[in-house]
């Protein structure tokens, strides 16, 4: 059962990261085509977390192989945004979360039978 956990807690610790570096973006659009070095670290560092996370996401949904497991961490993954966000805000993206998560563990669970 421990070694099922093992990618849970990094999962969740990079996606909290992750939702944490997206605040000064959904604060306003125009941080997004501004043309700075700063602006382009930021960006890059997004979205980096973000193949990181999805990465790690699949890696323990792979190694966990159980519902039981997953869905909790899921439903945790799908709860953290409307923590760091506004309350609608947060809602998109833990409605994003859900679709996002969904797919690749049917997949998943196709390929391992």
């Amino acid at each position: 059962m421990l070694k099922k956990l093992a990618f849970a807690p990094i999962f969740l610790l990079i996606f909290t990261l992750a939702i944490s570096q997206l605040i000064p973006i959904t604060k306003s659009y125009d941080f997004i085509f501004s043309v700075s070095f700063n602006t382009l670290i930021n960006l890059v560092i997004v979205s980096s977390l973000v193949s990181l996370f999805s990465l790690l996401f699949v890696l323990f949904a792979t190694l966990a192989d159980d519902w039981r497991i997953i869905l909790p961490i899921g439903t945790i993954s799908a709860l953290i945004p409307m923590l760091f966000i506004e309350p609608a805000l947060g809602l998109v993206f833990a409605n994003g979360e859900v679709i996002k998560n969904s797919p690749s563990l049917l997949k998943m669970r196709h390929f391992a039978k």
